[in-house]
């Protein structure tokens, strides 16, 4: 895992801990946190009734849905030091504990740029982000610190492609957090529902991605677990450019929303003009163990 400190531009290694080399564990679960618990509204009532571009479907809005509230928008920004042009790029996390989200790794660590690889310089994260008149229900908060998985940092590795934002305000006890859980391995056709806010919709920019006007949809579709490491699978299911890093979440009336896994990139079968045409699969980091015992270290960091 790397860290990386906005304040000092300090970058760190934290070596991993030795891991277990056999267990009769098959799963773990670490509950939400919803601030408003028998005050919501039906959060199915608040999506829109039609489905958009592949499932997707729009919510109208987020801030009074348990299952929307907690995903936030992500701005982030950096500058080629060659060239001294500022870089803004979008994506989604959500919330896991009072100052801390989860995210891709992707969206706080750049691979392949030409300044080469790096972490962003900054970013804003906005809880429940919506295109309306409230477009930030609760504010915004800002990074401090980046963490990423060491395997993506290091060589572009999707297995390890997540990453934690640590805020400068504890604005998760304003929106609750996700619950997490993690299992061996998921049956084919698992139901789940995704996040995200999506750079285009029906082929039609999703409000301004300059201006961080864009709304926030839900896809409903299944998984299974993949053959490529610590990886889900759907392929009914459709993203785009900014979904990434979004929560990949079931739903029982025991546990409520729980992430299990989180949105990290797509298996494109034709590309036209540099424009993806058609979707082979949408792949999701799994919350494995590993990951789980990560983010679930931020159930009670407060400033």
């Amino acid at each position: 895992m790397y860290s990386y400190c906005v304040a000092t531009g300090e970058v760190e290694y934290i070596p991993p801990a030795e891991t277990e080399t056999y267990s009769d564990e098959t799963g773990g679960f670490s509950p939400g946190y919803n601030p408003y618990a028998g005050e919501d509204y039906n959060g199915e009532d608040l999506v829109e009734p039609y489905y958009l571009d592949h499932g997707r479907t729009l919510v109208e809005y987020p801030y009074n849905n348990e299952m929307c509230r907690n995903t936030v928008y992500i701005q982030t920004t950096y500058t080629d030091s060659k060239t001294g042009i500022k870089f803004i790029s979008n994506g989604t996390g959500f919330m896991i504990g009072p100052n801390a989200v989860a995210t891709a790794g992707h969206i706080v660590y750049k691979r392949g740029e030409p300044d080469g690889d790096f972490f962003v310089g900054n970013a804003t994260v906005v809880p429940a982000h919506n295109a309306g008149a409230n477009s930030h229900p609760y504010g915004a908060a800002h990074a401090t610190y980046f963490y990423c998985g060491g395997g993506w940092a290091y060589n572009g590795d999707y297995s390890d492609d997540w990453g934690i934002i640590e805020l400068d305000t504890n604005i998760g006890n304003k929106t609750g957090w996700l619950g997490l859980q993690w299992q061996k391995s998921y049956k084919s056709g698992t139901s789940v529902r995704e996040n995200g806010y999506p750079a285009e919709v029906n082929g039609q920019i999703n409000k301004s991605p300059i201006t961080g006007d864009r709304d926030q949809y839900i896809r409903y579709g299944t998984v299974k677990s993949s053959s490529k490491t610590n990886m889900l699978e759907s392929t009914d299911m459709f993203a785009s450019s900014g979904d990434s890093g979004g929560p990949c979440y079931i739903y029982s009336s025991d546990a409520g929303y729980t992430a299990i896994g989180i949105a990290s990139y797509v298996d494109a079968v034709e590309i036209e003009e540099n424009e993806v045409k058609d979707i082979n699969s949408v792949m999701f980091r799994t919350i494995d163990k590993s990951l789980f015992e990560k983010l679930v270290k931020y159930r009670t960091s407060t400033l």
